[in-house]
């Protein structure tokens, strides 16, 4: 019997959906989940909360770059109670203890697509060389002849 709050019907949906891809980026799921409308904004967010309670986690997408190279994964922890129907508390520390063994999902490999090509050749940066000053007008040294007496005299 569960005496804590429940997670919502849209964040467990999410979880379960994510739990059957195995791992997705936000595109991914934003073209899966079809039970109400969803901004992708509105789907960051209801990500990042899940990843704040401990129901998944980020991962580096090998199928992308750059800012987009984010897939999310359901956390280890909580894949053997993902397998029950039961519904899900807000945090997985509320679950039940004596679930079937955690097993591991395995990594996706990285997308084949043909020969890697080499970097592109980038030469050793040089140090920074100013410019050449300009000359100096006459006597604009002059005053190196002349003894300091100090400051303030």
């Amino acid at each position: 019997m569960i005496t804590h709050r429940l997670m919502t019907e849209r964040y467990e949906a999410i979880v379960r959906l994510l739990y059957a891809q195995g791992r997705a980026s936000a595109a991914d799921l934003l073209s899966l989940y079809r039970a109400q409308p969803l901004t992708a904004k509105r789907l960051h967010a209801i990500l990042d909360d899940l990843a704040g309670y401990g129901w998944v986690s980020r991962v580096h997408d090998h199928r992308r770059t750059g800012a987009r190279a984010v897939a999310w994964v359901v956390a280890d922890e909580v894949l053997a109670h993902l397998q029950q129907p039961a519904r899900l508390p807000l945090h997985p520390g509320h679950l039940p203890p004596g679930a079937a063994a955690t097993r591991r999902a395995p990594p996706a490999p990285p997308a084949r697509r043909g020969p890697v090509t080499p970097p592109t050749y980038r030469a050793a940066p040089q140090p920074y060389v100013p410019p050449p000053a300009p000359p100096l007008r006459p006597g604009a040294l002059d005053f190196l002849a002349h003894p300091s007496h100090g400051a303030c005299r």
